[in-house]
């Protein structure tokens, strides 16, 4: 009914304000008055999130100038606990509203969100014993999504590659996108069967039996230094297989990229001589 849409609203602009990604989230604000009957007292629980996230929020904020920092200790409310809207700001510290908007925008780019907080964890998924990373969340996020993809395209600035390869499907989705954003051709690692054109093929152990990958033979030529793709890299054997068949076409894997690492896996050894770069890690199975 009624009552539990109200509840539903505080919970996107409860959402909104924690991100600090939505610029109109302070004077939205305005909105609450008619849940407040409806709204419990916080729980301690909830007030130690509240100042675990604003003393993370601080340490970010060091990193900005002195002249931003400021903005943004106006702005929400971290001086006085009384948020303030891009108008209200300007005026205390002299600056016009676009430009308070200006530095929020950059507060964005210069304080990364932490990814790990936007995957997804599921037990026992796909059976028991496993616990899978979901990273649907994180390609759903726009900032998160654009924030992976850079943080890849930054860490390889100096590989001179000239390809991407990316094993399917997650790694479509991060290899496409950093394809496109350094301008290189892209070549899909898929399962046996899925490719059209005549192809290579290498085969990778599993936990019970073996699995066989793909590439289309003129996927990458012969000289192209190749970037290597995927959303995770648990045992390392897809890894391992993708760098054979790009071998074998005469190619150069200079660098392998990874959202997520299992690092209680043993996987380094199957890249050993390649670098390679992970955004997310995990240090064993917990959530």
């Amino acid at each position: 009914g009624e009552p539990q849409k109200r509840i539903e609203r505080l919970k996107q602009l409860i959402d909104a304000i924690k991100s600090l990604d939505y610029e109109t989230s302070w004077e939205a604000l305005g909105t609450l008055s008619e849940v407040d009957v409806l709204r419990p007292p916080p729980s301690l629980e909830s007030q130690i999130d509240a100042l675990l996230e604003n003393e993370r929020m601080l340490r970010l904020m060091a990193r900005l100038s002195s002249r931003e920092e400021t903005v943004l200790r106006i702005r929400y409310g971290f001086n006085d606990g009384e948020a303030h809207t891009l108008s209200s700001t300007g005026e205390q510290i002299g600056v016009s509203r676009e430009r308070v908007r200006q530095i929020g925008r950059r507060r964005r780019r210069r304080m990364p969100l932490d990814l790990k907080s936007v995957i997804r964890s599921i037990p026992d998924f796909p059976k028991p014993g496993i616990m899978f990373r979901d990273v649907t969340p994180l390609f759903a996020d726009p900032a998160a999504f654009r924030q992976a993809v850079d943080q890849l395209d930054e860490a390889f600035a100096q590989s001179r590659a000239t390809a991407v390869a990316a094993v399917e499907s997650r790694g479509f989705i991060l290899g496409g996108a950093l394809a496109y954003k350094r301008g290189l051709k892209f070549a899909a690692v898929r399962k046996a069967g899925k490719l059209p054109h005549r192809t290579i093929r290498a085969e990778y152990a599993l936990e019970y039996g073996s699995g066989i990958l793909e590439v289309h033979v003129d996927a990458v030529a012969p000289g192209d230094r190749v970037l290597l793709i995927d959303d995770l890299i648990a045992t390392g054997g897809t890894a391992e297989a993708s760098v054979l068949l790009i071998r074998e076409l005469g190619a150069e894997v200079v660098g392998a990229g990874f959202l997520i690492e299992l690092a209680f896996l043993p996987w380094r050894e199957k890249l050993a001589g390649i670098p390679v770069v992970s955004l997310v890690s995990y240090a064993d199975e917990n959530p």
